[in-house]
C-alpha cells in the first residue's frame, strides 16, 4: 500500500468533478481551522540518540519521526512525525538508548493538524517514576515543557492520557530530551508507587469520522482507506460565519486506486 496526499482545491457542493479528481477537500460551514506552524527544535537533543517504538504507527509516519529534530508533519511532510494507527488515549512512544543518560527536561511537539491533539501525557522513567506533561492549550505551536530534578534512565516512554474529542490517529511531531539549565518552574518526579496507585484513566475510542460533523465520503462515515485530515487553512465570512478547507490523506494501491474505487470516483456529501 502507498499513502497519498493531495492538494488543497475547493468542491463545489461537497462533491468531486472531473478535473478534481486527484484532490478531496472540502468547505465547513461555521467552522475555521487551519494547521499549527511548530516552533523549532533544538538542532540537535538527546532523544535523537534513541530507538523508538511506539504503540501502533500509521502510514509512513513511524516512531522514528518524533525523534528526527523536526517539528513538522501532515499535511506537509508525514514522515516528519509519530502518528497512530487509530489510537486516541492509552497509546504510547518509548525512546531506549544504549547507554543510560541523564536528563533534566521534555519537551513534547504536538502534531501540526488541529483535528488531532493531546492534553495529557505521562513520562516514565526505567525504574518506574514518572511526571504528567499538561500539553499547551494554544496552537502557537510551541512545544509544552517539563523540567525536574536529574533523572539517569535507559527508557523513556511517553503515554497519551488524554487526547482530543476530534483526534483520528493521536501522536507527536517530537520529542526533545535536554540536560541544561532551564528557567521555569521544576515539576517533583512522582514515585512508582504513587503512579501505580493513581486511578486508571479509560483508553479513549479515536474520532473515525471525516473531521467534520455530518460528511460522508463515498457514503461513509469513517472510511477504512483515509488515514489523514488536516485542515490546512480557513476564512471569514459575514454574519459570523467561517470555512474551512481540510486535506485528506488517502491509502491507495499500486495502481492507484483505493477505498472501493478510483480516484475520480470519491464524492463528498453533507448529510441534511
Amino acid at each position: 500500500m502507498k499513502h497519498r496526499a493531495f492538494p488543497p482545491l475547493f468542491l463545489s457542493e461537497f462533491q468531486t468533478q472531473g478535473p478534481l479528481r486527484r484532490s478531496i477537500i472540502w468547505l465547513a460551514p461555521f467552522m475555521a481551522a487551519a494547521m499549527v506552524a511548530s516552533a523549532d527544535p533544538p538542532a540537535h537533543h538527546l532523544g535523537m540518540d534513541a530507538e523508538a517504538q511506539a504503540s501502533s504507527v500509521s502510514r509512513g509516519q513511524v516512531a522514528a519521526g518524533a525523534v528526527d529534530g523536526l517539528a513538522g508533519g501532515f499535511p506537509d511532510d508525514p514522515k516528519q512525525e509519530w502518528a497512530s494507527d487509530r489510537e486516541a488515549a492509552g497509546a504510547w512512544i518509548e525512546l531506549r538508548w544504549p547507554q543510560p543518560v541523564t536528563f533534566n527536561q521534555i519537551h513534547l511537539y504536538d502534531r501540526p493538524t488541529r483535528l488531532d491533539r493531546v492534553l495529557l501525557a505521562r513520562a516514565v522513567f526505567a525504574d518506574g517514576r514518572s511526571v504528567e506533561i499538561a500539553m499547551a492549550p494554544g496552537d502557537d505551536g510551541e512545544p509544552a515543557r517539563v523540567g525536574f530534578e536529574e533523572v539517569t534512565s535507559d527508557v523513556l516512554r511517553i503515554e497519551i492520557l488524554e487526547a482530543s474529542k476530534s483526534t483520528r490517529n493521536v501522536g507527536l511531531s517530537e520529542i526533545v530530551v535536554l540536560n541544561e539549565a532551564f528557567d521555569y518552574s521544576p515539576t517533583p518526579i512522582e514515585a512508582s508507587d504513587q503512579a501505580a496507585s493513581a486511578p486508571a484513566r479509560e483508553e479513549s475510542k479515536p474520532d473515525l469520522t471525516l473531521g467534520v460533523s455530518d460528511t460522508l465520503l463515498n457514503g461513509l462515515k469513517n472510511p477504512t482507506h483515509v488515514i489523514d485530515v488536516a485542515p490546512v487553512f480557513s476564512w471569514k465570512l459575514p454574519a459570523g460565519r467561517s470555512q474551512a478547507a481540510f486535506q485528506i490523506r488517502m491509502a491507495t494501491t499500486e495502481n492507484g486506486t483505493g477505498g472501493g474505487g478510483g480516484l475520480s470516483g470519491h464524492r463528498l456529501d453533507r448529510v441534511h
